[in-house]
């Protein structure tokens, strides 16, 4: 459960592939799904306790962990599931090209 203090908030949210990890893949898992507003909030807020990894480094931990949700809407039987994976896919090779560029924020 989560609580936004300034709004008072309260939502749920699944933790099944939190992990210990580097930061990279922590937040990667986050980034991969995250709209682009809260990306940058995001890293915003990390960058202001800690260094933000390497855009390179940030940009294939996107990929690797768009690539383990890859199979979803199969999992979830989403009617456009042969689609949503072929997107999936296609994105998951733009980032491969140039993973920096996924990991721009400021």
């Amino acid at each position: 459960m989560l609580y936004e203090y300034s709004t008072g908030r309260i939502w749920l949210t699944d933790f099944d592939r939190v992990r210990l990890a580097p930061a990279a893949t922590d937040l990667g898992s986050y980034l991969a799904v995250a709209p682009s507003s809260q990306r940058h909030a995001l890293l915003e807020g990390y960058a202001a306790r800690r260094p933000v990894p390497a855009g390179e480094e940030l940009g294939w931990a996107i990929a690797l962990s768009r690539l383990a949700r890859l199979a979803d809407p199969l999992r979830r039987a989403e009617p456009s599931w042969r689609e949503r994976i072929g997107a999936d896919l296609t994105t998951i090779e733009r980032i491969a090209q140039s993973p920096e560029k996924e990991a721009t924020w400021a």
